[in-house]
Protein backbone atom coordinates (compact mmCIF):
# COMPACT_ATOMS: atom_id res chain seq x y z
CA UNK A 1 0.00 0.00 0.00
CA UNK A 2 1.59 3.29 -1.09
CA UNK A 3 1.05 6.62 0.68
CA UNK A 4 -0.25 9.78 -0.97
CA UNK A 5 2.42 12.11 -1.75
CA UNK A 6 0.71 16.40 -1.38
CA UNK A 7 1.47 16.84 -5.34
CA UNK A 8 -0.39 13.51 -5.79
CA UNK A 9 -3.32 15.92 -3.83
CA UNK A 10 -2.56 19.18 -5.41
CA UNK A 11 -2.44 17.68 -8.84
CA UNK A 12 -5.05 17.39 -11.04
CA UNK A 13 -4.42 13.74 -12.40
CA UNK A 14 -6.31 10.72 -12.12
CA UNK A 15 -4.29 9.13 -9.13
CA UNK A 16 -6.74 7.84 -6.48
CA UNK A 17 -6.61 10.40 -3.75
CA UNK A 18 -7.68 7.73 -0.75
CA UNK A 19 -5.27 6.46 1.58
CA UNK A 20 -2.25 7.76 4.14
CA UNK A 21 -0.25 10.99 4.00
CA UNK A 22 3.41 10.03 3.28
CA UNK A 23 5.45 10.83 6.21
CA UNK A 24 2.70 10.24 8.61
CA UNK A 25 3.25 7.82 11.40
CA UNK A 26 0.11 5.21 11.62
CA UNK A 27 -1.11 4.64 15.05
CA UNK A 28 -3.55 1.55 14.54
CA UNK A 29 -4.32 -1.35 12.58
CA UNK A 30 -6.09 -4.16 12.55
CA UNK A 31 -8.14 -6.90 10.29
CA UNK A 32 -11.75 -6.08 10.02
CA UNK A 33 -14.63 -9.72 10.29
CA UNK A 34 -13.40 -12.70 9.35
CA UNK A 35 -11.67 -12.01 5.70
CA UNK A 36 -7.42 -11.51 5.94
CA UNK A 37 -7.47 -9.00 3.04
CA UNK A 38 -9.35 -6.44 4.85
CA UNK A 39 -7.72 -4.35 7.09
CA UNK A 40 -9.03 -0.87 8.80
CA UNK A 41 -6.11 2.03 9.84
CA UNK A 42 -5.57 4.85 11.75
CA UNK A 43 -2.94 8.02 11.77
CA UNK A 44 -1.78 11.08 13.55
CA UNK A 45 -3.50 13.25 11.47
CA UNK A 46 -6.52 11.51 12.53
CA UNK A 47 -7.90 9.80 9.24
CA UNK A 48 -9.26 6.35 9.45
CA UNK A 49 -8.62 4.32 6.33
CA UNK A 50 -10.34 0.74 5.22
CA UNK A 51 -7.67 -1.07 2.66
CA UNK A 52 -9.37 -4.31 0.80
CA UNK A 53 -6.95 -6.48 -0.88
CA UNK A 54 -7.33 -9.22 -3.15
CA UNK A 55 -5.35 -11.12 -6.40
CA UNK A 56 -5.95 -11.48 -9.91
CA UNK A 57 -4.64 -12.94 -12.75
CA UNK A 58 -2.40 -9.54 -13.03
CA UNK A 59 -0.97 -9.98 -9.22
CA UNK A 60 -2.32 -8.04 -5.93
CA UNK A 61 -4.07 -5.54 -5.96
CA UNK A 62 -5.19 -3.24 -2.75
CA UNK A 63 -7.82 -0.57 -3.00
CA UNK A 64 -7.98 2.15 -0.49
CA UNK A 65 -10.94 4.47 1.21
CA UNK A 66 -10.78 7.08 3.84
CA UNK A 67 -13.84 6.42 5.80
CA UNK A 68 -13.26 9.02 8.21
CA UNK A 69 -11.22 13.06 7.94
CA UNK A 70 -11.45 15.05 5.40
CA UNK A 71 -8.68 16.10 2.42
CA UNK A 72 -9.90 19.24 1.92
CA UNK A 73 -7.67 20.78 4.30
CA UNK A 74 -4.40 20.82 6.02
CA UNK A 75 -4.51 17.39 8.50
CA UNK A 76 -5.08 18.53 11.61
CA UNK A 77 -6.89 17.00 15.09
CA UNK A 78 -10.68 18.19 14.67
CA UNK A 79 -13.60 16.87 15.39
CA UNK A 80 -13.60 14.78 13.03
CA UNK A 81 -10.28 13.09 14.19
CA UNK A 82 -10.05 9.56 15.15
CA UNK A 83 -8.39 8.96 18.51
CA UNK A 84 -8.88 5.27 18.73
CA UNK A 85 -10.95 2.30 16.79
CA UNK A 86 -11.64 -1.48 17.22
CA UNK A 87 -13.45 -3.87 15.17
CA UNK A 88 -15.58 -6.27 16.99
CA UNK A 89 -13.84 -9.46 17.12
CA UNK A 90 -15.08 -12.91 16.05
CA UNK A 91 -16.45 -14.99 19.00
CA UNK A 92 -17.34 -18.84 19.51
CA UNK A 93 -21.15 -17.49 19.19
CA UNK A 94 -22.15 -17.06 15.46
CA UNK A 95 -23.76 -13.31 15.62
CA UNK A 96 -25.20 -11.40 12.48
CA UNK A 97 -22.73 -8.63 12.46
CA UNK A 98 -19.56 -11.74 11.88
CA UNK A 99 -19.88 -10.60 8.38
CA UNK A 100 -20.90 -6.73 8.30
CA UNK A 101 -17.52 -5.64 9.39
CA UNK A 102 -18.18 -3.87 12.57
CA UNK A 103 -16.11 -0.72 13.87
CA UNK A 104 -16.48 1.29 17.20
CA UNK A 105 -14.66 4.47 16.41
CA UNK A 106 -13.64 6.85 19.34
CA UNK A 107 -13.08 10.48 17.78
CA UNK A 108 -12.72 13.78 20.48
CA UNK A 109 -16.49 14.27 20.33
CA UNK A 110 -18.69 11.29 19.56
CA UNK A 111 -18.37 7.01 19.71
CA UNK A 112 -19.77 5.90 16.59
CA UNK A 113 -20.51 2.35 15.93
CA UNK A 114 -20.46 1.45 12.35
CA UNK A 115 -20.60 -1.21 9.59
CA UNK A 116 -18.56 -1.32 6.21
CA UNK A 117 -20.63 -3.53 4.75
CA UNK A 118 -23.14 -3.87 2.79
CA UNK A 119 -22.18 0.05 2.72
CA UNK A 120 -20.80 2.45 5.20
CA UNK A 121 -23.67 2.52 7.85
CA UNK A 122 -24.24 4.42 11.38
CA UNK A 123 -25.68 2.55 13.73
CA UNK A 124 -25.15 4.16 17.17
CA UNK A 125 -24.01 7.64 18.44
CA UNK A 126 -23.51 9.02 21.58
CA UNK A 127 -21.60 12.57 22.32
CA UNK A 128 -18.62 12.62 24.61
CA UNK A 129 -19.70 13.25 28.34
CA UNK A 130 -20.12 16.30 29.98
CA UNK A 131 -18.71 15.50 33.42
CA UNK A 132 -14.68 14.83 32.61
CA UNK A 133 -12.07 15.68 34.31
CA UNK A 134 -9.32 16.93 31.72
CA UNK A 135 -6.66 17.96 34.04
CA UNK A 136 -4.40 15.80 31.69
CA UNK A 137 -5.72 16.34 28.75
CA UNK A 138 -7.96 14.78 26.16
CA UNK A 139 -7.60 10.74 26.32
CA UNK A 140 -10.09 8.11 24.90
CA UNK A 141 -10.32 4.34 23.82
CA UNK A 142 -12.47 2.03 22.63
CA UNK A 143 -12.41 -1.83 22.81
CA UNK A 144 -14.78 -5.05 22.05
CA UNK A 145 -14.92 -7.94 23.78
CA UNK A 146 -16.85 -10.78 21.24
CA UNK A 147 -20.06 -12.74 21.83
CA UNK A 148 -18.83 -16.17 22.99
CA UNK A 149 -21.06 -19.55 24.04
CA UNK A 150 -20.50 -21.33 27.29
CA UNK A 151 -20.96 -25.34 26.20
CA UNK A 152 -20.62 -26.47 29.41
CA UNK A 153 -24.42 -24.11 30.64
CA UNK A 154 -25.46 -24.06 27.13
CA UNK A 155 -25.80 -20.14 27.28
CA UNK A 156 -24.29 -16.89 25.05
CA UNK A 157 -23.41 -13.74 26.09
CA UNK A 158 -23.83 -10.61 23.63
CA UNK A 159 -20.93 -8.47 22.86
CA UNK A 160 -19.21 -6.06 25.00
CA UNK A 161 -18.20 -2.24 24.12
CA UNK A 162 -15.96 -0.49 26.37
CA UNK A 163 -14.90 2.82 26.06
CA UNK A 164 -13.61 5.85 27.78
CA UNK A 165 -12.55 9.49 27.99
CA UNK A 166 -10.52 10.50 30.03
CA UNK A 167 -11.67 9.56 34.12
CA UNK A 168 -15.52 8.04 32.42
CA UNK A 169 -15.74 4.56 31.55
CA UNK A 170 -18.73 3.10 30.37
CA UNK A 171 -19.75 -0.80 29.24
CA UNK A 172 -22.67 -2.26 27.67
CA UNK A 173 -24.25 -4.81 25.87
CA UNK A 174 -24.82 -5.22 22.22
CA UNK A 175 -27.59 -6.58 20.58
CA UNK A 176 -27.82 -7.62 16.41
CA UNK A 177 -31.13 -8.66 16.26
CA UNK A 178 -32.53 -5.46 13.92
CA UNK A 179 -28.91 -6.09 11.60
CA UNK A 180 -28.92 -8.44 8.29
CA UNK A 181 -26.31 -10.47 7.67
CA UNK A 182 -24.06 -10.51 4.30
CA UNK A 183 -20.68 -10.79 3.13
CA UNK A 184 -17.62 -8.71 4.19
CA UNK A 185 -15.90 -6.28 2.76
CA UNK A 186 -15.13 -2.36 2.92
CA UNK A 187 -17.78 -0.15 1.55
CA UNK A 188 -17.82 2.54 -0.85
CA UNK A 189 -19.45 5.49 1.40
CA UNK A 190 -18.08 7.79 3.82
CA UNK A 191 -18.80 8.80 7.16
CA UNK A 192 -18.30 12.48 8.24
Amino acid sequence: MKPITQDQLEGNNTIPKEGHLQGTAISQISFIGRRHTALMSSDDNGYLVCHEGGRSIMGYWVKSKILFGKRDKIPSIDHNSIISFSPLPIGSSPQLTDNIGVLAVITPHALIVISTQPSLQTHYKVGKPKILNETFGLTAMVRWFPALRNKTEGTTNLPLLAYCWSNVLTVFEVGSDTITDSNDYCGDDEVS
